[in-house]
């Protein structure tokens, strides 16, 4: 059902409490209860098995924006420029019942894991070029393709964050604040590493060998630099031995100011102690200048950049 694939087609199915679905062959319905077809059959046509099995028709609820998003961002869009805003009414939804700021297809509440989103499968241009800037780049919306969104059900509330937003801020294209994105920027007190890995491992003494897992691009043309900004975000696992965190580049028209270019994970013994040996290693660890401020104080240094 190639209606089924559109984007504009997604919150159309979700929000309705009720849904009857026209084919060539019958009728359908579809509810919270159930969903049957007008032959009053158990058996399912091949045509629709798929879109029956995609998901189940339930309330909308701000725990499952992860799912949202990850079918919503397989979905054809004839204009790219329509990625938030084919999904707004979905976001207004969410946002009437928990009044939580919604930021260019990610919530306030947790943002920081939710910059750890994913590409399935990277793309050749993941930028269209016909409308190359619809989102921030540290906005899953950003690019064309599937992307998986980590949400916190998924991880242990025991896991430990290595970064705090203090600041973001977007600028509607339109009048809806919850569609289209004119710009947008987060400023985030984090600390960065310049690595050059050999081999996608990193030997640091005398905590050991950080393997690095997962590296990924989300452009598939783009291969490892040298010149890469590593950004750690989360430390978690059962035996917190991985971190997930974000691969950055400068933009070259500020101090600090960067834009994402992908995701990582690195894993380790003990990498949690690791991270802290790099952070002290004038080899790998950022200038004072990549940051766009950097200062002490009575509880440590404090380092924040802008990611647009």
């Amino acid at each position: 059902m190639p209606l089924l694939r559109r984007g504009w087609t997604f919150q159309d199915r979700l929000l309705p409490t009720r849904t009857i679905h026209f084919t060539t062959t019958q009728i359908f319905w579809e509810c919270y209860e159930t969903f049957a077809c007008e032959c009053l059959s158990e058996i399912i046509p091949d045509d629709i098995i798929e879109f029956v099995e995609s998901f189940h028709k339930e309330p909308i609820d701000i725990s499952m924006w992860g799912w949202i998003v990850q079918i919503y961002s397989t979905r054809d869009l004839t204009k790219s420029s329509d990625k938030l805003v084919a999904i707004s009414g979905l976001a207004r939804k969410i946002q009437e019942q928990t009044h939580v700021e919604y930021l260019a297809g990610l919530w306030r509440n947790g943002l920081e894991l939710q910059l750890c989103w994913s590409r399935w499968d990277p793309l050749d241009n993941p930028l269209d070029e016909d409308f190359p800037y619809r989102a921030p780049t540290w906005s899953w919306a950003s690019q064309r393709g599937g992307v998986a969104l980590p949400w916190r059900s998924k991880y242990s509330e025991s896991c430990h964050l290595y970064v705090n937003v203090l600041e973001v801020k977007t600028t509607p294209l339109g009048q809806d604040p919850l569609g289209g994105i004119a710009d947008g920027y987060l400023n985030i007190n984090c600390t960065l590493f310049s690595l050059g890995l050999p081999e996608n491992c990193l030997n640091v003494p005398p905590r050991g060998i950080l393997t690095l897992s997962q590296l990924g691009y989300d452009d598939k043309r783009r291969t490892y630099s040298k010149t890469s900004y590593f950004l750690p975000v989360q430390l978690y696992g059962k035996d917190h031995d991985k971190i997930i965190g974000l691969i950055l580049e400068p933009t070259k028209m500020a101090r600090g100011q960067y834009k994402r270019v992908g995701m990582f994970d690195f894993e380790g013994p003990n990498i949690g102690g690791s991270i802290e040996e790099i952070s002290k290693n004038r080899d790998f660890a950022a200038q004072e200048s990549d940051y766009i401020s950097f200062q002490q104080d009575t509880k440590g240094e404090k380092r924040c950049i802008q990611i647009i």
